[in-house]
């Protein structure tokens, strides 16, 4: 009975058509795996601090660039001042937003934490 088993076994895994539907079946339970566990969220998600005024920033800066790269990318003169200057505020921005989107948290659990029963808990 074992070395019927053991031949079947054999002449199945031979067949290219068998291995393909089990690497088929695997590669499907692996992706369904995937999409039950992995969240999926929008590129931007967790940076709920970006608002209008650092989209328009950024539109300035690419504005900027644009215009340098069409005037042949000169590495001074108005076009080059102006692209700096944009793309500096930019980075900027996000940095102070960044920063006090820190202190905010840090402040709010520093009360919440000071206001806290400490006998009720």
């Amino acid at each position: 009975m074992k070395t019927v088993l053991t031949l079947l076994l054999k002449i199945i895994c031979n067949s290219p058509l068998i291995v393909s539907i089990i690497i088929l079946l695997i590669v499907n339970a692996l992706h369904h795996a995937s999409n039950m566990s992995i969240p999926k969220v929008k590129h931007n998600f967790y940076k709920f601090w970006r608002d209008d005024e650092l989209t328009a920033l950024k539109q300035a800066s690419l504005d900027s660039f644009n215009l340098w790269t069409a005037v042949g990318k000169p590495r001074s003169g108005s076009e080059f001042l102006a692209m700096k200057r944009t793309k500096f505020a930019y980075k900027q921005s996000i940095k102070n937003k960044e920063r006090s989107n820190q202190n905010e948290f840090t402040n709010s659990l520093n009360d919440a934490l000071l206001a806290k029963d400490m006998d009720s808990f």
